[in-house]
């Protein structure tokens, strides 16, 4: 009998069910289509979404333990499991050490990177993003809002602004957490001496942090921010799973988790 094989596709989530079509089912969808052996099965790893997207419309998501849990009772015996991560930061490798215990339980259990990883990475992510960046005029720039984390891992957004300022980039990354703030990204603007902002997630999904952290007209939201220190904005509310080229990324760390068996970079 032919082994059943199963890529278990993982994202923090978000109740923006809107996002879940165009960004976490997109990416799903491009991976079923990829890899027509194995079965797609899906988790996010937020208890709080999943409870209030079963509360608000009956929708119902496992947990990753939940799935892989089921995946074993269904009798898979390949496991792929694909992390919709930027980085690998604290909830990432919180998520992989909890999986990390049924691999007695499969022939095969193997864990995908997240976007950023690797050095060759950063040039792969700016491509990406120029993808969904605008021409640019004189005095205009693109500032990306990442999450941001206290863990080590906060260096792969830092390293990919500085790959961005050596490709001559006009992108500014900033990040709820961590460094920089969007106060450092103001003071980086105003040196370059831009005038007009375009604000995009630098995100898998365009959720909350997206909706109300970067766009809203709240007082401490970026938007308005930046507005109060005098620059035109605009917004972009898209996350990173609609672009086609970030899809393509998770397909590809599929397919070298398939191949080469996932997580040499740890």
């Amino acid at each position: 009998m032919q082994n059943k094989k199963g890529i278990l596709v993982i994202s923090s989530g978000t109740s923006n069910e809107d996002s879940i079509k165009s960004s976490i089912k997109t990416i799903e969808n491009k991976i079923a289509i990829s890899f027509p052996d194995y079965d797609i099965k899906s988790a996010f790893a937020s208890h709080k979404i999943i409870n209030k997207l079963k509360a608000r419309s009956g929708m119902h998501i496992c947990t990753p333990l939940e799935a892989i849990e089921n995946m074993m009772k269904e009798g898979f015996e390949e496991v792929i499991v694909q992390l919709l991560y930027i980085i690998p930061g604290r909830e990432y490798n919180r998520i992989i050490e909890s999986l990390a215990p049924y691999k007695k339980h499969f022939k095969k259990l193997t864990f995908g990177k997240p976007v950023l990883c690797d050095e060759d990475d950063y040039g792969v992510a700016l491509e990406g993003l120029k993808h969904q960046i605008p021409e640019l005029k004189e005095h205009e720039a693109v500032v990306l809002m990442g999450h941001g984390t206290d863990h080590e891992a906060q260096k792969y957004y830092y390293n990919l602004q500085r790959h961005m300022e050596n490709e001559g980039a006009n992108v500014f990354l900033g990040t709820i957490r961590g460094y920089p703030q969007i106060g450092d990204i103001i003071k980086a603007l105003k040196k370059k001496n831009i005038n007009r902002v375009i604000l995009m997630p630098f995100m898998i999904t365009a959720g909350y942090h997206a909706i109300k952290d970067m766009a809203s007209s709240k007082e401490n939201s970026w938007k308005s921010i930046l507005e109060g220190s005098g620059f035109t904005v605009d917004t972009y509310l898209n996350g990173l799973g609609s672009n086609p080229y970030y899809q393509d990324i998770f397909v590809k760390r599929v397919r070298e988790a398939i191949e080469a068996g996932g997580l040499s970079w740890k």
